[in-house]
């Protein structure tokens, strides 16, 4: 029961931490992807 409780919160977190991660290459690379897309 704990063991699964905290696997649950892991997986959370990573989602969250991926997310941003996400978020933060979007917003960096969003001039590329505009330029890219242009073309």
């Amino acid at each position: 029961m704990f063991f699964s409780h905290v696997y649950c919160e892991n997986i959370y977190y990573f989602f969250i931490y991926y997310f941003l991660f996400c978020v933060w290459v979007l917003n960096r690379y969003q001039p590329l992807l505009i330029v890219l897309s242009a073309y």
